[in-house]
């Protein structure tokens, strides 16, 4: 799992793997079971990596509790002009098939 954050300039490229045991008498079900546990467990250790605004305080009952209390984060300086849009969508296409890369 590739997690990609963009802040700004700046790009933010997490991966994450995972397992998942799938146990049901439909072999399909089983591995749709095994599947889907592999993907969560995969985008919480991605996310984990980032920290407590990303990933660290899903497992800490105070912490989220606490965020649940504050502000929610204004969109209002966001940058989005045309060139900011397709840099990030350059940066996107990269972490999706790192062979793009510009030299």
């Amino acid at each position: 799992m590739r997690i990609v954050v963009i802040a700004g300039e700046r790009c933010l490229i997490r991966e994450g793997s995972g397992a998942g045991q799938g146990i049901d008498l439909d072999q399909g079900l089983a591995h749709e079971s095994a599947l889907k546990e592999a993907e969560t467990d995969a985008t919480k250790r991605a996310l984990m990596s980032f920290g407590n605004a990303f990933g660290l305080a899903l497992y800490d009952k105070q912490q989220r509790q606490a965020q649940a209390t504050d502000a929610q984060p204004s969109l209002a300086g966001l940058v989005t002009t045309t060139a900011h849009q397709r840099w990030i969508e350059g940066v996107l296409a990269e972490a999706i098939d790192p062979s793009r890369m510009a030299s």
